[in-house]
Order: C-alpha cells, then sequence, then structure tokens
C-alpha cells in the first residue's frame, strides 16, 4: 500500500491546528505521514503539535 505525505505551513495556528490533526487522524485511509513546518509561531501551536506526537 501507499503512502501519502500530507505538509502544511503553520504560523500561530493554535485555534485551527488542533481541527485540523484531528480531523486528519480520524480519516479511515491511516497510511501518511504528516510534515509540520512551523515559522516560529509565537502563540501555543508547538505545544498542541508535542501533544499529539
Amino acid at each position: 500500500m501507499e503512502k501519502i505525505g500530507l505538509v502544511t505551513i503553520t504560523y500561530n495556528s493554535a485555534d485551527v491546528i488542533r481541527g485540523f490533526l484531528e480531523s486528519t487522524f480520524s480519516q479511515t485511509f491511516q497510511n501518511f505521514i504528516i510534515y509540520i513546518i512551523d515559522n516560529n509561531s509565537q502563540d501555543n501551536t508547538i505545544e498542541i503539535l508535542k501533544e499529539n506526537t
């Protein structure tokens, strides 16, 4: 089975990143890897991402 790579860029995205992760993890297709590129967020985006790794 093929693996899909998802790439997203964030900057101060704490208000939406949790929804992105929940939506992604709830998909029936689970053979994926997520690459998240953060542009030095000043909110708690990084903490939310660390909680979900």
